[in-house]
């Protein structure tokens, strides 16, 4: 199954957490992740923050991210026929608020005086200069898919 996922990541709108990633220093770094995806497949997996040993499973591969036309990084990706990409696509086909969320690596800074080469603070945003890369895509199921029955899941039971 072959499906396109938009990250909350929009190029010169600050992120939730006030971080603003200006378009040009995305498209540089998009540019670096479809090379590298390009030559070797990029694998991905469900972020499942109360269960982190499910990381290490892949259940997608992430074919190529762009910015769509109202500037949201989105990803292209392949969901695996696996179990974990068979439980994913079954999370995906229940539920509409699912999201790509690029996991990034932003360089830190040793040396104070260089601070403002990788990020400054504005005006209750920190605008990011440069991201290292993008390492992979995680997808985030919110909520509950439709049709689950709390009760009869396991460990549900009231």
């Amino acid at each position: 199954m072959k499906l396109t996922l938009a990250t909350k990541i929009i190029a010169d709108i600050p992120t939730s957490n006030g971080c603003l990633y200006t378009r040009d220093v995305l498209e540089g770094v998009i540019k670096q992740f479809n090379i590298r995806a390009h030559k070797r497949p990029v694998l991905g997996s469900e972020l499942k923050p109360d269960d982190i040993s499910h990381l290490g499973e892949p259940a997608f591969v992430t074919h190529r991210l762009f910015i769509n036309e109202s500037g949201a990084v989105c990803a292209d990706i392949e969901i695996l026929d696996n179990e974990s990409g068979k439980s994913l696509q079954n999370k995906i086909g229940a539920n509409s608020n699912v999201i790509a969320r690029p996991i990034m690596c932003v360089p830190s800074y040793v040396n104070i005086e260089k601070k403002h080469q990788i990020a400054e603070r504005g005006d209750d945003v920190l605008v990011i200069h440069k991201i290292n890369s993008i390492v992979r895509i995680q997808v985030e199921c919110h909520g509950e898919p439709t049709g689950s029955n709390k009760e009869n899941d396991v460990g549900g039971a009231k």
